[in-house]
């Protein structure tokens, strides 16, 4: 299999350790390492969990659950990469699209983590998430 190429930081105007975190992220994924829990119905334990426990929801940024931490993309790249995104990374709309997605026929709690993946490789490959065509919205 060839190695696939990521854009630069720089190129994808993030720092250095929000990237690295970022592919940390997918590289979880990629080992099988997220698990996809449904949030729709959850009890808060308390917030802003700081556990990796491979636990995944795109509607939680990182929120501590009965069923360990719950974590998006960006919640989970925080916990692996030790980083956090609102201090390394300015306003970056592609970055917000990534974490943030505007959708029209799809909840945030239902969103996989192989979609999640998908959407991830898009952003580190050519800078756009294109949530839209991962979930198939038109």
């Amino acid at each position: 299999m060839l190695a696939r190429t990521f854009l630069t930081p720089e190129q994808l105007k993030i720092s250095p350790k929000a990237h690295r975190a970022l592919v940390l992220c997918l590289n979880a994924m990629e080992r099988g390492e997220l698990t996809h829990v449904d949030v729709s119905n959850p009890t808060f334990v308390e917030e802003s969990g700081t556990n990796f426990t491979g636990h995944f929801n795109m509607a939680e940024w990182n929120a501590e659950r009965s069923c360990g931490t719950v974590a998006c993309i960006g919640g989970t790249a925080e916990l692996l990469g030790e980083m956090d995104f609102f201090e390394e990374t300015g306003a970056n709309f592609a970055l917000e699209n990534l974490f943030y997605p505007v959708l029209h026929n799809t909840s945030l709690n239902d969103i996989t983590v192989e979609q999640a993946h998908e959407a991830l490789v898009n952003f580190l490959t050519t800078g756009s998430a294109r949530w839209q065509e991962v979930l198939k919205e038109g």
